[in-house]
């Protein structure tokens, strides 16, 4: 089974609230193929998030991410970090986890 993880922005909180959020298209589209081809997938979107601190955004992924071995991370200029954040938590479960991030 595959996760693929949409990350948080790093915009606070109130900022994010004034914006209407769409769901992340490449992330759908990506499951939707995969879906399609008989390999399950689900989608762990981070923005959904808005009120968790750090720490309990990274326990959450740390929770989530236990029943998969291979993850997709999407990752914009403003995201990129965190994205590195994520694929650092993953690899500390299991260093042979797969991670493709783009």
């Amino acid at each position: 089974m595959i996760l693929l993880i949409n990350p948080k922005t790093s915009k606070t909180q109130e900022v994010q609230r004034d914006f209407f959020r769409e769901p992340n298209l490449g992330i759908l589209y990506l499951a939707a193929i995969l879906e399609s081809n008989n390999i399950p997938v689900d989608i762990l979107d981070l923005e959904q998030f808005l009120d968790f601190t750090e720490l309990e955004l990274k326990d959450l992924i740390r929770e989530k991410i236990k029943d998969y071995r291979i993850f997709g991370i999407t990752s914009l200029t403003n995201t990129f970090h965190i994205a590195l954040d994520i694929a650092e938590i993953i690899k500390e479960q299991d260093r042979n986890n797969y991670i493709v991030l783009g």
